[in-house]
């Protein structure tokens, strides 16, 4: 996943909500001195009535899965803005991170993470929070079951035709694959893996015709482009994975569908570093990805994006800005069609 920037820092003053040509940009979190690298931001909408309101979470700490690294989260309220950074998971002596929130099926949100218990992601395993308040307060964290050592999340679950699907990856094999709960979160399944020559991992869903699925992957060892596999039947088995136009330099990547159908995906598409973050769209299923707008870029890194659908029919997308910030875009309905 790459080494963050080491060393202290003093505190950075976060980027106030600033007008871009995509719509508007702002910080949910800037570094400190006991937090100087912060990665890896997942979101959620939360369900209700009134203003569109947002939980986001992240990890942060020394550095890359170091002993202090925990995950932190911030709400936001259209209007408001977001709310001072909490933290909420930090097991004693040990690295927890990629987090990632959905909300169940049964209406709760759910917060699952990985806690390492050696120097690097392949010793990690699954753990979940329940909370019934929308991130206010948290269930004490469990393992989930099913779960096995080298397994991680990256991107959000959704709920399909019934079941909840949570993207699940092999850390240890460098394969993507699912685990299905018809349940409501008590218990999980694994579905086919999705496997590529050079490793895919990482995978984000989507909804493709016919009611199928499909799903975007990082490409691994190596770099290349985003790859993809589909599914015919909720999620349990899985196509062979094939090459999309879209380059992918080994980086982190997510997609949502925009009201129209299409899809939005927000990736670092140039053959290596992670220097541009683009927002790419399609119209025809992921075959062709004409649509391109920057959405950063410059010396430094902007990656691992999170991306969900907005309330007024455009998107949210949550990024890692530089390995000092996790950054907030909202970004216009249509754009950058």
């Amino acid at each position: 996943m790459g080494d963050g920037p080491e060393g202290q820092r003093q505190a950075l003053q976060r980027l106030p909500r600033t007008e871009m040509p995509f719509g508007t940009a702002e910080d949910v979190f800037a570094v400190d001195a006991g937090h100087p690298t912060c990665h890896c931001v997942t979101v959620a909408a939360l369900p209700g009535d009134g203003p569109e309101r947002l939980i986001a979470s992240w990890y942060a700490g020394t550095a890359e899965c170091r002993p202090d690294i925990a995950v932190f989260s911030a709400s936001w309220t259209e209007g408001a803005g977001w709310s001072p950074a909490r933290l909420v998971v930090d097991t004693p002596g040990l690295p927890d991170g990629n987090p990632i929130l959905g909300v169940s099926p049964g209406g709760d949100l759910w917060l699952i993470f990985a806690t390492l218990t050696g120097p690097s992601w392949k010793t990690c395993y699954l753990r979940r929070m329940r909370s019934e308040d929308g991130g206010l307060t948290w269930s004490a964290p469990d393992d989930l079951p099913g779960g096995e050592v080298g397994w991680l999340v990256r991107n959000k679950p959704v709920v399909h035709g019934g079941a909840w699907l949570l993207p699940v990856y092999d850390e240890i094999r460098w394969e993507g694959f699912v685990l299905r709960s018809e349940d409501d979160g008590a218990g999980w399944l694994p579905s086919g893996r999705m496997v590529a020559e050079l490793g895919c991992i990482q995978p984000t869903l989507l909804p493709d015709a016919g009611g199928g699925l499909a799903a975007l992957l990082r490409c691994g060892k190596g770099g290349g482009p985003v790859w993809i596999s589909r599914s015919a039947d909720g999620g349990r088995t899985w196509s062979a994975t094939a090459p999309t136009p879209v380059p992918n330099p080994n980086s982190g990547c997510d997609a949502a569908a925009r009201p129209d159908g299409s899809w939005a995906l927000a990736c670092n598409d140039v053959p290596k570093g992670r220097q541009v973050l683009a927002l790419r769209t399609s119209r025809d299923g992921g075959a062709t990805w004409p649509g391109r707008g920057i959405l950063a870029e410059g010396p430094g890194e902007y990656s691992y994006p999170a991306v969900i659908p907005a309330a007024d029919g455009g998107l949210h997308v949550l990024y890692t800005h530089e390995r000092t910030s996790i950054r907030h875009l909202r970004v216009r309905p249509g754009w950058p069609d």
